[in-house]
């Protein structure tokens, strides 16, 4: 019986190699990206041959001698040579109107500390980037024991599988019974894999292979290369994550490029990726930065092992030591951090900056302070997702509270991290006593609860919110620890809360998920237990500021 467990290969379904496209008319072409060196002198940045062939397999011995053919012309042009005298780039040759037809530009300098801060994705998008791997720690620690936990069943079903039905329990025969019907599945699409194969073939036709030569990188892997945005953008739609992770990935590309030189995948080296971030280095980055940035390096050469672009990853073992004295980890608000900043401005003399958006200002932090709540969250809330909701308590007694649902919906732009943020947190008796839920009345004909929050490019809501923020507390409440940002909210929730409420209890308000499989079981803790939790939970020490003045 097959092992259902098989892992299906690029080849089986047929992936055509880079550069290589096949047209409506089932025709094959050549399909290059022009080097951005040589996209003034050529007028195009996108090359096309076609291979006057309909069969793959032909289309697939011509590939590597015509890439090979095509890279060698692009260097001829970089020596002078003119594109029309070229025989493949003489067919696709539309030369630029007016002054530099068929030359190539001056060779630029190296970009200066001032260029690169403006081709570069900003600080702040990295802080944010920062954050959310500090958030992630949690949830991949929990996504690692579901992993061993099914990888266990797996093993538990196999061994089931091979036992004698008369000797298993009523569940071992289900168990069993569901593993052998997958097995039946996975060998009758093996079979007609088979009978696809014994088709005959028409003959191909094999071309001679020439080697090339030269010293350089380059050179070397001639007739299979990849260049690094290229690569983005086939991990960008194999592994579907949002923009803001394909520009980010897409920025260590550039920066990358932009000191070494377009370089192919194929030719990457450790030596390159070291003299990577000797570069970042002089010029002055943050170490925290640059260990990010060559973890996004790292990621995409991962994925350039995984489909067999190169044997290894040349930045598996680069490293860059961030000294205790500059490593920014989280931390929670301290007491005397918090006092300062619910002293400021803000709630002490009614100030309502133009960057903080309004009631925004005043409501974000305080909200972040007793609910846990990530800051993305509190931004996209709507009116109606403060409510008040009935539930019988402990002893059958009917009650009710008011709630804020946290929830995901397409059509109005709310998303949400993961499954296990989808959740409602209890308005915490501060919060009431401030009017929260009175300012959430309010606002009930406006689409959002915070109205002037405008998203950025990603969508977000709250990025420029967050920016402000962090100017905000620095100037105003002399809050100078960069490991005190929004963020710290949800520890300062989680280190207040702790001891006070079940621990269960405060994941579910958080929207973390459970530890174990067991505690995915069900919808969750009951509604009246998350309520009796947060009246348990209390910042010692601190006095909450006044309300805005509508509600004094």
């Amino acid at each position: 019986m097959a092992d259902p467990r098989v892992r299906i290969t690029h080849d089986e379904v047929a992936t055509l190699p880079e550069g290589l496209q096949r047209k409506s008319n089932g025709y094959y072409y050549l399909r290059r990206r022009v080097p951005k060196d040589l996209v003034p002198a050529l007028g195009y940045a996108e090359y096309s041959h076609a291979l006057g062939t309909n069969d793959p397999k032909v289309a697939r011995r011509m590939l590597p001698q015509l890439l090979a053919d095509l890279l060698e012309e692009f260097d001829a042009v970089r020596s002078g040579a003119a594109p029309s005298s070229l025989p493949l780039l003489s067919k696709k040759y539309s030369a630029l109107s007016g002054r530099g037809r068929g030359t190539l530009p001056q060779v630029q300098s190296a970009p200066t500390a001032a260029t690169i801060a403006t081709n570069t994705i900003s600080d702040a998008e990295f802080e944010h980037i920062l954050e959310m791997q500090e958030e992630s720690k949690y949830q991949t620690e929990i996504d690692l024991r579901q992993q061993y936990e099914w990888e266990a069943l797996e093993e538990r079903a196999v061994e089931i599988s091979r036992r004698e039905a008369i000797d298993l329990t009523d569940a071992e025969k289900a168990i069993r019974m569901l593993y052998l019907e997958r097995a039946e599945y996975r060998q009758l699409y093996e079979s007609g894999t088979a009978l696809k194969a014994q088709v005959p073939q028409p003959a191909m036709t094999v071309l001679p292979t020439v080697a090339t030569t030269g010293s350089s990188d380059a050179a070397q892997t001639a007739t299979q290369e990849t260049l690094l945005d290229t690569l983005v953008d086939r991990w960008a739609a194999e592994r579907k994550p949002d923009a803001k992770t394909v520009d980010a990935h897409r920025a260590v590309a550039r920066w990358f490029v932009e000191r070494l030189g377009p370089l192919p995948v194929e030719a990457i080296k450790k030596r390159h990726v070291l003299s990577f971030k000797d570069r970042l280095l002089e010029e002055g980055q943050k170490l925290p930065n640059i260990k990010v940035k060559l973890t996004r390096l790292r990621t995409l050469l991962n994925y350039a092992v995984d489909n067999d672009l190169m044997d290894n990853n040349p930045a598996a073992m680069v490293r860059v030591v961030v000294p205790d004295g500059d490593r920014v980890d989280r931390k929670s608000f301290d007491l005397q951090s918090l006092r300062a900043l619910f002293a400021s401005p803000i709630y002490t003399s009614d100030l309502r900056p133009l960057q903080g958006r309004g009631e925004a200002a005043y409501w974000l932090p305080i909200l972040g302070l007793y609910t846990g709540a990530r800051l993305e969250e509190l931004g996209q809330l709507r009116p109606g997702d403060v409510r008040l909701e009935s539930y019988p308590d402990g002893d059958d007694i009917e009650q009710s509270a008011w709630v804020i649902r946290v929830t995901e919906d397409a059509e109005d732009g709310l998303k949400l991290k993961n499954l296990g943020s989808r959740r409602l947190i209890p308005v915490h008796p501060v919060l009431e006593e401030l009017g929260f839920v009175k300012f959430a009345q309010d606002a009930s004909g406006n689409q959002r609860l915070f109205p002037e929050l405008r998203p950025n490019k990603y969508g977000r809501l709250t990025a420029k919110w967050g920016e402000w923020f962090s100017a905000y507390k620095r100037a105003e409440a002399g809050i100078t620890d960069d490991g005190m940002v929004f963020h710290s909210f949800r520890h300062t929730f989680k280190d207040h809360g702790r001891g006070r409420m079940a621990e269960g209890v405060q994941r579910r308000i958080m929207g973390h998920s459970g530890v174990g499989t067991a505690d995915e079981y069900g919808d969750g803790h009951f509604l009246w237990q998350l309520v009796e939790g947060m009246r348990q939970y209390k910042v010692s020490g601190l006095a909450p500021p006044p309300p805005p003045p509508k509600f004094r």
